[in-house]
């Protein structure tokens, strides 16, 4: 966010008041916020790998990511304003027993109260690197900034200040994010899940069980 102001002559702390007011994302005017008089001009533009929609509105990222590798998408339903950033990185964490597979995702939500959705897709390639490939060997890693539990029964461990861990069933949780939705292959052999995530600053990506236990999968 930038504000534009004369500076004062002398230097000291000043405290810029401004009666402004608008909607971050605002899809006729890109977030930019009425000016009040002469109170300062300020004017918030969509930022980088963020998707907005507004009230009432489906916000939707589309897949993002490499078709190579790992694709991402986050769907938010429910309502209210909403700006949802996704991005595809190396992952920075493992739950425990499991081991990184692609990349993570890490998305961020402005709307804490709609209900977030996730799709994480691996390819063929990379799920084809381990002899033992089926479903069953597989799960999603979430980290999370509330304790849950996981797959196995057991409370997601701390790292970094997040909870990590395997998602349980949704049809163990009742639907209560974050939760494992579904997770099968393509025909083509992708690896394909679908989650229910927690709104704010989580993240996902997919792990191979080296137990072969299939926790939560299958």
């Amino acid at each position: 966010m930038s504000v534009s102001v004369t500076t004062p002559s002398q230097p000291g702390v000043y405290a810029l008041t401004t009666a402004a007011s608008g909607t971050v994302g605002d899809a006729t005017s890109n977030g930019a916020y009425t000016r009040n008089g002469s109170e300062p001009s300020v004017t918030v533009g969509p930022a980088a790998d963020t998707t907005y929609c507004v009230n009432g509105a489906t916000c939707d990222t589309g897949f993002v990511g490499s078709e190579t590798n790992t694709l991402a998408r986050i769907v938010t339903t429910g309502g209210g304003d909403d700006a949802v950033w996704l991005v595809l990185n190396e992952p920075v964490y493992t739950c425990p027993g499991g081991e990184a597979q692609g990349l993570q995702a890490t998305y961020t939500t402005q709307n804490l109260s709609r209900t977030v959705t996730g799709t994480l897709e691996l390819d063929k390639s990379i799920v084809n690197a381990k002899s033992d490939n089926g479903v069953s060997h597989y799960n999603i890693c979430y980290q999370g900034k509330h304790p849950f539990t996981q797959a196995d029964g057991t409370a997601a461990p701390t790292q970094g200040g997040f909870y990590v861990g395997f998602l349980p069933r949704c049809s163990s949780t009742g639907n209560v994010a974050p939760c494992l939705l579904k997770i099968n292959k393509t025909g083509a052999g992708d690896l394909v899940g679908t989650f229910l995530g927690e709104p704010g600053d989580p993240g996902p990506t997919w792990e191979y069980l080296l137990t072969g236990s299939g926790i939560g999968a299958g």
